[in-house]
């Protein structure tokens, strides 16, 4: 209940970032990269990692922390109290409609074009997500800036078993918003991209899919008109 409403939330900010996280959305599902029974990540994950790129991988910031302390002191929350915590887990955020984006550089109030906003999207997966990668991605960034969207894997994850420490090395990792890395609850603790260690190779198949999205966005060498472009990124895999 609480992770769909956040979501909500957040989806609520502007039309123009819920167009993104639902294109996003979309192309994994036409893709076939959203069934996390399958070993791939799930649809709740690609959400996820949407929202933290529009907090982290864009500058300015196209979307606040709404679990940021500022927010949830100043506005109403959803629930009522008894719902605010539960099982020792902070289940407050903010009320999207109090932000105010923090204006582009001069001559940059607009929005970029949707393309190059998912472009950008995934050149960032694809810089953190891959093989190799150092860090948790987080939509809770804990009041410390950038930085606190971007968490070191085994500090985050701390494993004696080398095995789950090669798994979490080699595939992306996402932090759930409310059953976090350090949540007092030691049995509440999620890591929403854990279903990419279910089955080899799928992992690597996301990435290769991340690959095909960057090079059909950035393939501007033969003139493809936009159209062509969609129908090529959000093509079905089979």
């Amino acid at each position: 209940v609480h992770n769909t409403a956040l979501l909500r939330a957040y989806l609520d900010v502007a039309d123009y970032t819920r167009q993104f996280i639902v294109l996003v959305k979309l192309w994994a599902s036409r893709r076939g990269v959203n069934k996390a029974a399958e070993g791939t990540l799930s649809s709740y994950g690609h959400v996820l990692s949407a929202i933290h790129f529009l907090q982290a991988g864009v500058d300015p910031p196209m979307l606040p922390d709404l679990q940021d302390l500022s927010f949830v002191a100043e506005v109403r929350n959803i629930f009522d109290p008894k719902w605010q915590f539960y099982d020792g887990i902070d289940c407050r955020f903010g009320d999207p409609r109090s932000w105010t984006p923090p204006r582009r550089a001069l001559g940059k109030d607009t929005p970029p074009g949707m393309a190059k906003l998912l472009l950008s999207y995934f050149e960032y997966m694809l810089r953190y997500g891959v093989p190799g990668g150092e860090y948790t991605l987080a939509v809770r960034g804990r009041g410390r800036g950038k930085p606190g969207f971007l968490l070191r894997k085994e500090e985050a994850w701390p494993t004696s078993d080398p095995n789950k420490l090669e798994a979490l090395r080699d595939r992306l990792s996402i932090e759930d918003p409310f059953e976090t890395h350090d949540s007092p609850n030691p049995n509440r603790r999620h890591d929403v991209a854990r279903s990419l260690a279910s089955q080899k190779g799928k992992a690597a198949h996301l990435v290769a899919e991340w690959e095909r999205a960057r090079d059909i966005l950035a393939d501007r060498s033969s003139g493809k008109q936009a159209r062509v472009q969609v129908a090529r990124l959000f093509a079905r895999a089979w």
